[in-house]
């Protein structure tokens, strides 16, 4: 090569680590268990929000509580999306769907705000 070359250069390569299905299961189970016997896990029973408006989001979050980080579970974000839209913009917040849900979300996040869809689904996963 002209200008020379590097012999045995470096190769990228991932570091990831494979976990399996019920190992990832059973951590999740036992994570969600820990804040439920901790009482740090609220199920919201609503109809919706009418209109995408943070304040409601504020209140309810003063109310339960939960002014340091809050982990806000949305079962169906087409009918949930006035609630997305208004937790959005909170600092401390963060919204998933029940898929997206990890160990990483649960264990660092204070309280998790659960929809009873979203609760549906995640006791059809785990259950």
């Amino acid at each position: 090569m002209v200008g020379g070359g590097v012999t045995f250069g470096p190769h990228p390569r991932s570091y990831e680590k494979k976990v399996n299905k019920k190992v990832r299961n059973l951590a999740l189970r036992s994570a969600l268990s820990a804040k439920v016997a901790a009482g740090n896990v609220l199920v919201l029973d609503y109809d919706g929000i009418e209109t995408p408006k943070t304040k409601v989001i504020v209140n309810l979050v003063n109310k339960v509580d939960a002014k340091q980080k809050q982990l806000f579970v949305v079962g169906d974000l087409i009918k949930d999306y006035n609630l997305y839209l208004s937790a959005r913009n909170l600092e401390n917040a963060v919204i998933l769907q029940p898929n997206e849900i990890g160990v990483y979300w649960l264990l660092k996040q204070e309280k998790v705000i659960l929809t009873k869809e979203a609760l549906a689904v995640v006791e059809e996963v785990l259950g």
